[in-house]
């Protein structure tokens, strides 16, 4: 990410610094050691600015309340600046569940949000439809704050499950470095590992398992759907199925990326083909729902239309809708509202409940 940063240094020789273990931490690092600070940012925390004795640190809290605070080490006093309070209340906000399970590749890492409305309460004798989460990057991560799309979700009666599989931060080097090379291998076993292990443990209904991402994360979701058959459903917001279509038309502050996550180009160009969904499109055998913007520049809609061609040309149910205007991530606040709208829609169509408010969406 351009621009961030997670250390910053005082005058005197101090720094305040972000580490992360799966949540985010904000510590004071000085000749004395290392001690925690009283922010209450757990995810997506960085430090904006330092001058003197002050930092400015923003992130989200366990709550999914984003906010800016000030650190003055000087006196000793953490204190917000804006932000801290949201929308909803804290009681439609759910709470993250660290999980741990194993996988092909060794310990996977996640955090489960368990349906939560504090108006409605679920059968006893019914586990509920889940969503799996795929977040972007690859090389990125998802701290234990809800987001207001987990709530979303969570709200209705659809768990969610944020995975960060090999390859993610926030895990140590060497759990990083287990992308390397295998982009659309471990992370497609590692979401499938921890979408089961939550179906094993009773937490989630096996046969209502969903998996959605965007980009990078929808190439792994194109991937899961194409190579296990863990997920019922699918939800690919501009997503990628061609990987060396990938590599010609990304920005240029990925270019070489893919030579790290999957391998150097001509020389590998065997690998790229073989583990891109759209060299299998017999393999589409669930719903899936496309979501894509005309002018995205680094996964073009032909990207996407190929996969909607393949859907229909197996018969495999799906809906595709192009916003126009839109490019590489939804920006439009109309745009982010429909988008959701669709994704709920589309769930239950495929899972067979009602959305009050939000039509079934109509599948091919």
């Amino acid at each position: 990410m351009l621009g961030t940063r997670w250390f910053g240094a005082t005058d005197d020789g101090r720094i305040v610094a972000v580490r992360t273990d799966g949540g985010d931490e904000v510590v004071e690092i000085a000749p004395s050691g290392v001690r925690p600070l009283e922010v209450p940012a757990v995810s997506g925390a960085a430090v904006d600015d330092a001058r003197g004795t002050r930092v400015l640190v923003s992130g989200s809290d366990a709550g999914g309340r984003s906010g800016l605070w000030l650190v003055d080490l000087a006196a000793g006093s953490v204190d917000l600046v804006t932000g801290g309070a949201g929308s909803w209340g804290d009681k439609w906000m759910p709470t993250a569940r660290a999980l741990e399970t194993e996988g092909p590749h060794g310990t996977v890492h996640a955090f489960a949000y368990a349906p939560t409305n504090p108006e409605v309460t679920a059968p006893d004798d019914e586990r509920p439809p889940y969503v799996v989460l795929v977040h972007g990057g690859p090389t990125s991560h998802v701290g234990p704050a809800p987001s207001a799309k987990t709530a979303f979700f969570t709200s209705r009666g659809i768990g969610v499950l944020d995975v960060n599989y090999g390859g993610s931060t926030g895990y140590g080097r060497a759990y990083r470095d287990r992308l390397k090379g295998q982009w659309g291998v471990v992370d497609v076993d590692d979401v499938a590992a921890a979408a089961s292990a939550l179906a094993d443990a009773g937490l989630a209904d096996p046969d209502r398992l969903a998996i959605a991402g965007g980009s990078a994360g929808g190439w792994t979701v194109l991937a899961a759907v194409t190579n296990t058959d863990v997920f019922s459903a699918g939800i690919s917001r501009y997503g990628v199925g061609d990987a060396r279509a990938l590599a010609e038309d990304t920005h240029d502050f990925e270019a070489r990326y893919l030579d790290g996550l999957i391998g150097a180009l001509p020389d590998a160009e065997n690998v790229y083909i073989e583990r891109s969904p759209l060299t299998h499109p017999e393999r589409f055998r669930v719903p899936l729902l496309i979501l894509q913007g005309s002018e995205d520049r680094v996964v073009p809609p032909s990207q996407a239309e190929a996969i909607r061609d393949a859907l229909a040309a197996h018969s495999v149910p799906y809906a595709y809708v192009l916003y126009e205007g839109e490019g590489h991530g939804f920006r439009r606040a109309e745009t982010v509202i429909d988008s959701l709208e669709r994704e709920l829609g589309f769930l239950g169509a495929v899972f067979g409940f009602e959305t009050p408010g939000v039509p079934a969406l109509d599948l091919g």
